[in-house]
């Protein structure tokens, strides 16, 4: 059976990242979110979202650069391996 993941990459998202979260998962079976060094309680929300059951994968992007393509397909690249 095929499954519909969303794939994101985000930084500084607090004030939208739990509705994202919320209407994704009405069509999607899975969130894969990049986190690219928030400063702000972005990574806090998405770990409360998961504590909830939600079926969120959250990595870390760490360096300074802006490399969202490579990003992006590393999250693709995991959703293949999972379905």
């Amino acid at each position: 059976m095929n499954k519909i993941a969303v794939v994101s990459m985000i930084k500084n998202e607090e004030d939208i990242v739990e509705s994202f979260v919320r209407h994704a998962l009405q069509f999607a079976d899975k969130i894969y979110i990049c986190d690219h060094k928030s400063t702000d309680r972005t990574r806090e929300i998405i770990e409360s979202l998961k504590s909830e059951g939600l079926p969120i994968e959250v990595s870390t992007f760490e360096r300074d650069e802006y490399a969202m393509s490579e990003v992006t397909n590393k999250l693709i690249e995991r959703a293949i391996e999972d379905r």
